[in-house]
């Protein structure tokens, strides 16, 4: 079989649902006039930076290629790959329109339920938002617990603001793993190009504090509303900025805060769906690039419920992740399961289906521990794992697993059996995080078994 190969490389504009890709000039193909045949043309995408509303590829299902744009309107055939998709075109043709796919539509039609809406969260958007302003859709800023905790402490002094010393004080206490052996740089230095980046991506904004030298009210300042003459916000007052300042001496030095856009209880809430995500993307399989969506909706019947994280970590053989993500509050039965519902509706039309928990806290408190061993206990099998009998238990990760550098080897992806996928990174996770001793079968045939687990005590 002879292969013909070009490279290709298209940008789309913000408006657009489709990119151009160039097919082979087949030498066949020339001596043929009007319809030399119909051939198969694989478009592999290796690398996709369409942003967090667009993807470029699709998982391996049949009902995805309905939603696959097709150059050729005589196109017999159109298959998505996992990563691409597979069209049937004229020999002669020179170039395809490949689809570029909502995440929320891909996640819609994955779960393949008539009776169900589907939506995005507006913390979700909100955290997808906050992404591409740390830099990617997938951003590892959030990982840094230096990065955290700058802007969470901003956050906490929104009003007054924090000086720049201050400002890097925090970053160098709370630096965790960082500078990582790829840096090579100190704490210090560290420290400061956290600041000077959160400042770059417009996060933190600088105030100037001014005193009215009649009533002492203290106002800050934003650069855009300094001028030469001022009036004080409380009494009217109007008063020289200049000589207010050589009056305060260094006590007028800019401050920072958060930027007014960043809503503080979003912030919380957003930074741990931020590391999670990044470390899912660590683990995915086949796709370039981590094919999710934050905070995605469902509405049906049987179940109405928002998950923090919805990704595809396996396009090839469909593997989907759906979490319940905390910063510090606790998980509940609730959480558990909304999680086992939708992971149900999964599993029913043929997709595996983790769920995972995720928290910022350092370690879960006895009653979360319980619920989840709870969970492991009555986990189903592993749909699709290449002929082993696993069991599906959840992902559970804390803050320490969502604050490694990805080269550490304390990272999730860095288990001895990684390379098996997600059912070995959630049983790592549970060995870590739950106590897990050990797991085997207690009965059941193999295409229905039942798994038992051993725990840890104190």
């Amino acid at each position: 079989m002879t292969e013909y190969v070009v490279d290709f490389s298209s940008t789309a504009s913000n408006e657009d649902w489709s990119i151009t890709a160039s097919t082979p000039s087949l030498p066949f193909a020339r001596k043929w006039d009007g319809w030399p045949g119909v051939i198969a043309a694989e478009v592999g995408i290796y690398r996709d930076e369409t942003g967090p509303d667009r993807a470029a590829y699709a998982p391996r299902l049949r009902r995805i290629s309905d939603f696959i744009v097709n150059a050729d309107n005589m196109s017999p055939f159109q298959r998505a790959t996992g990563e691409g998709a597979v069209y049937g075109l004229q020999a002669s043709t020179k170039s395809v329109n490949v689809a570029l796919l909502h995440p929320l539509d891909i996640f819609s039609t994955m779960f393949n339920k008539d009776d169900a809406t589907f939506d995005q969260s507006d913390d979700g958007r909100f955290s997808t938002r906050l992404a591409e302003t740390l830099g990617a859709t997938i951003t590892t800023a959030a990982t840094q617990p230096a990065v955290r905790a700058v802007l969470m402490e901003t956050s906490e002094h929104s009003e007054a603001g924090i000086s720049f010393p201050h400002l890097l004080q925090i970053a160098e206490r709370e630096r965790g793993m960082w500078p990582d052996i790829f840096q090579r740089t100190t704490p210090k230095d560290y420290a400061r190009q956290v600041v000077m980046w959160l400042l770059d991506r417009n996060l933190l904004r600088p105030v100037l504090p001014v005193k009215c030298p009649k009533c002492r009210n203290e106002s800050l300042l934003d650069p855009d509303s300094i001028s030469h003459t001022l009036i004080c916000e409380f009494c009217s007052w109007r008063f020289t900025l200049g000589v207010t300042l050589g009056r305060e001496g260094r006590r007028a030095d800019w401050r920072y805060r958060l930027s007014g856009h960043v809503a503080k209880s979003k912030l919380k809430a957003a930074l741990p769906v931020l590391a999670t995500n990044a470390v899912l993307s660590a683990i995915k399989r086949s796709n370039p690039s981590l094919t999710k969506l934050d905070g995605l909706l469902i509405k049906s019947k049987d179940l109405e419920a928002e998950f923090d994280v919805a990704a595809i970590v396996d396009s090839t053989n469909p593997t989907v992740v759906l979490g319940e993500v905390k910063n510090s509050n606790k998980i509940n039965a609730q959480d558990i399961a909304n999680l086992t519902a939708a992971q149900a509706m999964l599993r029913s039309v043929n997709i595996d289906c983790y769920i995972l928990v995720a928290t910022l806290k350092q370690q879960l408190a006895s009653e979360e521990i319980s619920l989840l061993r709870e969970l492991c206990e009555r986990a189903p099998q592993v749909l699709h794992s290449d002929g082993l009998i696993l069991p599906a238990v959840p992902i559970v990760w804390t803050g320490s697993d969502l604050s490694v550098p990805w080269s550490s080897e304390q990272h999730p992806w860095r288990g001895e059996d990684h390379w098996q996928g997600a059912s070995s990174i959630a049983l790592n996770s549970c060995k870590k995080n739950l106590a897990l001793d050990a797991w085997g079968m207690a009965g059941g045939g193999p295409s229905d078994p039942r798994f038992a687990f051993a725990w840890q005590t104190d």
